[in-house]
């Protein structure tokens, strides 16, 4: 079984409103979790311009929290953090570790 550790690439599902985050773990409590990274839908934008800066450091109460993904690849679907990688051919380390 794979575990959602400190440091692992998530997808957050949210309710009210519904909203979709893609980021860093940073932590992961009961009161809520702590990411660094963006909405799911400036991921494209984001990925033209590849900007470390542009990203937020955003905490989600757990009763917003409907659901947390690994950042996984599915068949020939690269996940968000494979992307950034293959674009940029750089670590995504360089990203998000500044």
């Amino acid at each position: 079984m794979i575990e959602i550790e400190k440091g692992s690439f998530i997808v957050v599902y949210l309710q009210n409103p519904k909203e979709v985050y893609w980021g860093k773990l940073i932590s992961l409590k009961m009161e809520g979790i702590q990411i660094r990274g963006l909405n799911i839908n400036s991921f494209n934008e984001w990925l033209r311009k590849i900007d470390p800066f542009s990203l937020s450091t955003i905490f989600f109460p757990m009763p917003r929290v409907e659901k947390i993904l690994l950042d996984e690849s599915s068949g020939e679907t690269l996940s968000f953090k494979e992307q950034v990688e293959k674009i940029t051919k750089k670590s995504i380390t360089e990203f998000f570790d500044f």
